[in-house]
């Protein structure tokens, strides 16, 4: 799985999908990174803000991790180019 993440929604989206595909319920993952069950599904609404340290536990637990990458810049047209 590999998600480009660009909103605290499409992180959401992607832990919940990670969390269905590894057969696990919202409770399920609530007890192993010591969240509620209403805040996973906050979370993987968007409608929470999560800290840094409770998405790193939930990816540890999803066997997910966070890569960062400089965005592509577009290179300006070129003036030679039509």
């Amino acid at each position: 799985m590999s998600t480009i993440v660009t909103s605290a929604g499409v992180l959401g989206r992607a832990i919940r999908d990670a969390r269905r595909g590894a057969g696990l319920s919202q409770s399920d993952l609530a007890a192993r990174v010591g969240l509620s069950q209403v805040g996973v599904s906050r979370i993987e609404r968007a409608a929470e803000r999560a800290p840094l340290a409770t998405v790193l536990s939930l990816l540890a637990v999803l066997d997910l991790e966070l890569s960062l990458h400089r965005r592509p810049v577009e290179d300006p047209p070129s003036p030679w180019e039509s």
